[in-house]
């Protein structure tokens, strides 16, 4: 099963990306912006299992045009609104209310992420 993983922090997003893969799952990660908005166009019903994706609110600093992981989860309930069921969000924001399978508050507990993806992967 595949897991496509959104992170704008390139030492969670390998933190991630190593620990689902422990457990076995194929996995593809990228940054927020324009890389995750293409892998999520490009995605067809049966490409991703589950979808990790940080979400901020605010513009990343690098890069205020790139759009933030609120923005992604936007884009995907107007275009592939099946993909939102399979999301897992981390965020936080404790009180954020976001439409998803799953959130949970950074900072976490990899058992919590792993909870919430294998709860995603039942749903889907």
């Amino acid at each position: 099963m595949r897991i496509l993983i959104v992170d704008d922090d390139a030492t969670l997003r390998s933190m991630t990306t190593a620990l689902l893969q422990r457990e076995g799952f194929e996995t593809i990660a990228v940054r927020h912006g324009r890389a995750a908005v293409e892998a999520v166009d490009r995605a067809d019903a049966g490409d991703y299992a589950a979808i990790v994706v940080q979400v901020n609110v605010t513009p990343s600093p690098i890069d205020a045009r790139e759009p933030t992981g609120m923005a992604l989860l936007q884009h995907m309930q107007k275009t592939k609104p099946y993909l939102v069921a399979r999301t897992v969000v981390i965020t936080t924001m404790p009180r954020l209310e976001v439409a998803a399978c799953a959130a949970i508050v950074q900072p976490f507990d990899i058992g919590a992420l792993l909870e919430a993806v294998r709860r995603c992967l039942h749903r889907s």
